[in-house]
């Protein structure tokens, strides 16, 4: 076998399984959609969240798996640079979301109510847990 295919054999076996990463964001959604209902309530003791916190449970779950998704295709094709290229796209994809919370205090889209100035912080502080803890467990897969 020469080096380049070595190379390659090593980076297969490094590689993830899709049911590993699967299971992974799986748990990280989990996390994230217990610590964000957390903080939904937190919230709610002090103010109207108008976003329903089945919402956030299930946006949680949904976009964190959809990440690990992500994460698996890169996987197959840059295998040592995916954790690199992952952090970057997801922090990129976070900060993106991050307006859509301060576009719905001036603006919301059809059929979701006008955000009070709790519900954009309560609503910018889960995107970031989800957002941590998607990067650090999704990251942590391939070691």
């Amino acid at each position: 076998m020469n080096s380049t295919a070595n190379s390659a054999a090593a980076a297969t076996s490094n590689t993830p399984t899709f049911g590993t990463v699967i299971r992974t964001a799986a748990i990280a959604g989990g996390i994230a959609a217990t610590v964000n209902a957390a903080l939904w309530i937190i919230g709610s003791l002090f103010a109207n969240i108008v976003v329903p916190l089945p919402f956030v449970v299930v946006f949680s779950l949904v976009f964190i798996v959809l990440g690990g998704v992500f994460y698996w295709v890169l996987s197959r094709f840059l295998g040592a640079r995916t954790n690199r290229v992952f952090i970057i796209v997801a922090v990129v994809f976070l900060l993106l979301n991050a307006l859509a919370p301060v576009s719905a205090t001036m603006q919301p889209p059809p059929g979701v109510p006008l955000f009070n100035t709790a519900t954009l912080i309560v609503t910018e502080l889960m995107h970031i847990v989800a957002g941590v803890i998607a990067i650090r467990r999704l990251t942590g897969v391939g070691r």
